[in-house]
C-alpha cells in the first residue's frame, strides 16, 4: 500500500499540466526580482512569471499577487498567480482562484483544467472527473483534459482504463509528453485479477450441467498482461456457439493460458493456448491468435485464427472478422463475421452483432445477436451480460445465451476481485 502512494505522489508531482520546473530545494532567489516602477503592473506581472520560470516561487508569488491585487479583473493574472499556489502545494488557494475565474467566465479552457488538477490532487476525483468531462464537451480533442481523466483512474486504481486513456492520447498525438509519463508511471505497477465463475447449461429434455470455472489475470507492464483459467464439467454437454461447430463437445476439463501484448498505443496482439480433456479420455489442443488496430476515435479493428488439433480430431478451424464502431457516448457497436471450417462435418458461417453500454465506470451492459450456418442446420442465438463493479477491487456478473430455435442455453454468473 506504501508503495502504491508513493507512485501517485510520483504521479502528482509529474503532472501539472504547466511548466514542469520546481523551485531549488533551498528557495534560495537565483537574482533580485524588484522592478522599478511598482505602478507598472503588468511590467510586475512579467517579472513573476520570470521569476516562477526560474523556480523563486515565493517572489513569483509575491509579484503576482501584486499584479492581481491592482486588477482583480484580469483573467490572466488570476489564472497565472492560481498556477503559483499549485507549485507550492497550496491547493486551497489555487481552486478558489481558478474556481472564481470559472464563475465569471463558465467555458475558459484554463479555469477547467486548474480546477480538474487541484480537485484531483485534493482527493475529489469524482468532481475533478466531472469537471474534466464538462472540459471535453467544449474542448473534445484537450489533450490535458483527457491525461486528467486518465490519471483520475490510476489514482482510483483503474490501472487499465488509465493505460487505455494514455495510450489513446498518444495516438492522437504522438510526443504528449504527459501522457508518455503517465505510462511510465503505470509501467512498475502490476494489477491482479481473480474471477471465479459459475455456469450452468440447460439442454433439451431438461438435463443441467454445471461448469464451475476460475480464471487469473495479471497486467505486468504498460505492454504486458498474461491470464489462465480453468474450466471442468460435470455432464457432457455441448457448448452453444455462433457457426453451430461442435469443437466444444463433450469437454471434460480446458485448461488454459494466454496473453495479450500491446507493441504501440493503438495496436494489440493476443495469444491463447489451451488443453481440453474429452470425457472419452482424448485430448484436444486449441491455439488463439488476434490482432488489432484502434481507428479514430473509439473504433477499432481486429481479426483471429483459431485451430484444433488433437487425438481423435481432424484438424478444424475458426476465422474471424470484426470491428467497433462508437455510437454515441458511452455506447459502440460491435459486428463480427466467422467461417469455421470442419473435416468431419459441413463448414460454417456466421454473424453476430453486439450492443455495448457504459452507463458509468462502475456498470457496463452487453446485448447482442448471432445467426450461423452450416451445411442445413442453422443457429441463432440471442446473448446478453451486465457487470456491476460495487468498490474498485470488487465486482460481479451475470450473463446468458439462448438458442432461438431449441432453447438450449447457459447462465454464467460470478466475482471479481482485483488487487495491486
Amino acid at each position: 500500500m506504501r508503495v502504491w502512494w508513493i507512485l501517485v505522489l510520483v504521479a502528482s508531482l509529474g503532472h501539472l499540466g504547466c511548466r514542469s520546473t520546481l523551485a531549488p530545494a533551498d528557495d534560495a532567489p537565483t537574482r533580485d526580482w524588484t522592478v522599478e516602477d511598482p505602478s507598472d503592473y503588468e511590467a510586475v506581472f512579467k517579472l513573476g512569471i520570470e521569476a516562477r520560470t526560474a523556480g523563486d516561487l515565493k517572489d513569483a508569488e509575491r509579484l503576482l499577487k501584486a499584479a492581481y491585487a491592482a486588477k482583480p479583473d484580469e483573467k490572466t493574472y488570476a489564472l497565472e498567480l492560481a498556477v503559483a499556489h499549485e507549485w507550492q502545494g497550496e491547493l486551497e488557494e489555487a481552486r478558489a482562484l481558478y474556481r472564481r475565474v470559472q464563475s465569471r467566465w463558465p467555458n475558459d479552457k484554463g479555469a477547467l483544467l486548474g480546477l480538474g488538477r487541484t480537485e484531483r490532487w485534493l482527493g475529489r476525483l469524482t468532481t475533478a472527473k466531472r469537471i474534466y468531462r464538462r472540459t471535453l464537451r467544449e474542448y473534445p480533442d484537450e489533450p490535458a483534459a483527457r491525461n486528467g481523466l486518465a490519471y483520475v483512474s490510476m489514482y482510483d486504481k483503474k490501472l487499465a482504463k488509465a493505460r487505455r486513456g494514455f495510450r489513446a492520447v498518444l495516438r492522437d498525438h504522438p510526443d504528449d509528453g504527459d501522457a508518455k509519463t503517465g505510462l511510465e508511471q503505470l509501467s512498475p505497477i502490476r494489477r491482479y485479477q481473480l474471477q471465479l465463475g459459475h455456469r450452468r447449461q440447460r439442454i433439451p429434455g431438461g438435463t443441467e450441467i454445471d461448469v464451475p470455472n476460475a480464471m487469473f489475470k495479471a497486467e505486468l507492464s504498460a505492454k504486458w498482461t498474461v491470464m489462465a483459467d480453468y474450466f471442468r464439467r460435470s455432464r457432457r454437454a455441448s457448448t452453444l456457439t455462433a457457426t453451430g461447430s461442435t469443437i466444444d463437445r463433450d469437454i471434460r476439463h480446458q485448461f488454459a493460458a494466454g496473453f495479450i501484448y500491446l507493441p504501440t498505443p493503438s495496436k494489440s496482439v493476443s495469444g491463447r493456448y489451451a488443453l481440453l480433456r474429452m470425457f472419452d479420455g482424448s485430448t484436444q489442443h486449441r491455439a488463439l491468435i488476434e490482432g488489432g488496430q484502434d481507428v479514430g476515435e473509439g473504433g477499432r479493428i481486429f481479426a483471429g485464427f483459431q485451430p484444433t488439433w488433437g487425438s481423435g480430431t481432424l484438424f478444424n478451424t475458426l476465422s474471424y472478422v470484426g470491428g467497433v464502431v462508437p455510437l454515441a457516448e458511452k455506447h459502440q457497436l460491435q459486428a463480427q463475421l466467422f467461417y469455421a471450417t470442419d473435416f468431419e462435418e459441413d463448414d460454417g458461417r456466421a454473424a453476430s452483432l453486439t450492443w455495448l453500454h457504459f452507463p458509468t465506470d462502475e456498470l457496463w451492459l452487453r446485448l447482442g445477436a448471432s445467426y450461423g450456418q452450416s451445411g442445413d442446420t442453422t443457429t441463432k442465438l440471442i446473448y446478453g451480460e451486465i457487470n456491476i463493479d460495487f468498490t474498485r477491487d470488487f465486482g460481479i456478473y451475470v450473463g446468458g445465451k439462448s438458442n432461438v430455435d431449441t432453447g438450449e442455453s447457459e447462465w454464467d454468473t460470478g466475482i471479481r476481485l482485483r488487487w495491486h
